[in-house]
């Protein structure tokens, strides 16, 4: 089974140039789309403090997980509206970080696993998430507020017109799984890509998001 973000992402990837124009639209009228609540607050006393503003992204059921993403200074959640899967809780451009034709961008995605043949447990849930990962660059093991995660990093090729290959990009995806209190099984991720993954920037902000992203349960 391939990894559900990876596929999202590969789409978003194709529409780079739409988060583009969506950033210079925003940054002309000096407007930025919020995903949710902003906080500095911690979703549970178990999360790491988050480095930069947090923003508490859209909650859309009472037993799922809430989730927490940390926002760099000039990265913008897309506002464009085009339609998504609803896997999808969150895309975030950093407006100011183009290269090679491409805008890095990160992708948060929630799914409730309960009723995939197989999982059982929460690492179960992690294995299930990656197993789609080829030319993986690292990889490493850890925890997100309590809860077992991995991060991938891994690269991606595009494709231009007749075939022609065009630059790869550098991503990074950190999958996060836990279950509720009704044994119900979740799993999020966060996806970080760039075509420039040096830019000292980029860097500081993806640790930022990585690091400082949250997942916690009512109660936690």
């Amino acid at each position: 089974m391939a990894i559900a973000a990876a596929a999202i992402v590969m789409a978003i990837a194709l529409t780079a140039a739409v988060l583009v124009a969506a950033a210079l639209i925003a940054r002309r009228s000096g407007h930025d789309e919020p995903a949710g609540e902003a906080s500095d607050s911690p979703l549970s006393s178990r999360c790491t403090p988050s480095t930069v503003p947090l923003a508490n992204l859209d909650h859309r059921a009472a037993d799922e997980p809430r989730l927490a993403l940390p926002q760099p200074y000039g990265w913008v959640f897309d506002a464009v509206g085009q339609p998504r899967p609803p896997i999808v809780r969150a895309v975030m451009a950093g407006r100011e970080l183009g290269a090679y034709g491409f805008m890095p961008n990160t992708v948060v995605t929630l799914e409730n696993l309960t009723d995939k043949v197989g999982l059982r447990t929460p690492q179960d849930a992690l294995e299930w998430e990656s197993a789609g990962i080829t030319d993986i660059v690292d990889q490493s093991r850890g925890v997100i507020c309590g809860y077992p995660a991995v991060i991938i990093a891994y690269n991606a090729a595009d494709e231009g017109p007749g075939g022609m290959a065009l630059r790869s990009r550098e991503v990074t995806c950190l999958i996060v799984a836990g279950q509720d209190s009704g044994n119900r099984l979740w799993a999020a991720t966060v996806t970080i890509q760039s075509r420039d993954p040096s830019n000292p920037a980029y860097v500081t902000a993806k640790h930022a998001i990585l690091t400082g992203f949250q997942f916690a349960f009512a109660g936690d």
